[in-house]
């Protein structure tokens, strides 16, 4: 939940002003991080009437990325941007470039536009396989496009589909005329006002029935606790390595649990919690709200993991 200061704020440096009433301070409680409240004030109707169109309209076009191909939206600043530029989350890169072995199942769940299942391609053409989850339709159907660029055949497939706990449907929300479509969430009270967003079906990770399951990327905006208990037996049976974004504020608002309860379903399982450039996680650190990007992996695994990605 936003503090009364950043809502505040956010109307001064934005919108040059003061929140108009008491209710403007807390319309936007549904928001998790100061982030999304932003790029709601930056796609209002007041900020473009007084500054222009914060979003340009979509434009997909082909990138060639030297060892691939994918679709990227040039409307897309957070993402589909760095992609171009070949230096989106260069630490989690090097760690799939350096753990992900031939011949491995990789699911790529909250796929996005599809950079980590690409770069997944780019190891597993000749063997291997891959499994691409993303719930927001716009999306999905260019991680399609890329995908099918990949020429792996029927080793490579998308599923337009939320993880969760159980089955079902739920809203996927997302900032209004926001640079950063990818930022999308999964909300249990409705679309909230001012947000755009689409009932999608869930589902869990169980139920995919993979034949196997060695590396799992999760990055689903505080669902990730929801979308792995979904996928309990498939962790039990295959004990993957996955390597995963956490952020307190919004795990506590949408999988209603803390980052030390979502690491403990690690741990009780015999994994070690680790940040990417290899060193073990602290307490202190799931602890705060900071985003955290972090690789769980088998126990019996671990020093050899270590030793991969400190080389």
């Amino acid at each position: 939940m936003l503090t009364r200061d950043e809502v505040i704020w956010g109307y001064r440096y934005v919108l040059g002003r003061e929140p108009e009433s008491a209710s403007a301070m807390t319309v936007h409680d549904d928001l998790v991080s100061w982030q999304q409240f932003r790029d709601v004030l930056l796609g209002s109707t007041e900020f473009q009437a007084l500054f222009g169109a914060y979003k340009n309209p979509d434009r997909w076009v082909l990138a060639d990325l030297n060892d691939r191909r994918m679709w990227v939206n040039l409307a897309d600043r957070a993402v589909s941007f760095p992609c171009l530029q070949g230096d989106y989350e260069p630490a989690e890169t090097r760690a799939v470039r350096r753990l992900l072995k031939p011949g491995q199942a990789f699911v790529d769940i909250g796929a996005n536009i599809g950079w980590f299942s690409a770069i997944a391609a780019t190891i597993l053409r000749d063997e291997g396989s891959i499994v691409a989850v993303e719930p927001r339709p716009d999306i999905f159907h260019w991680l399609v496009q890329t995908l099918d660029l990949a020429e792996m055949g029927t080793r490579i497939s998308a599923h337009q589909l939320a993880l969760g706990d159980a089955p079902g449907s739920i809203d996927l929300t997302w900032g209004r005329n926001t640079p950063n479509p990818g930022g999308s969430r999964l909300v249990r009270d409705g679309i909230p006002e001012g947000q755009e967003g689409v009932r999608v079906d869930m589902v869990t990770l169980d139920s995919l029935a993979l034949p196997s399951c060695d590396f799992i990327k999760i990055d689903v905006e505080g669902a990730e606790m929801i979308a792995l208990r979904g996928g309990s037996d498939t962790i039990s049976r295959d004990r993957p390595i996955v390597m995963s974004e956490i952020h307190n504020r919004q795990l506590r608002d949408v999988s209603r649990c803390s980052a030390v309860e979502y690491a403990r379903f690690f741990t009780d399982r015999s994994y070690d919690c680790l940040l990417l450039e290899g060193t073990n996680v602290q307490q202190d650190m799931l602890e705060r709200d900071d985003l955290l990007n972090v690789i769980f992996v088998p126990s019996e695994k671990a020093n050899h993991t270590k030793e991969r990605l400190a080389a």
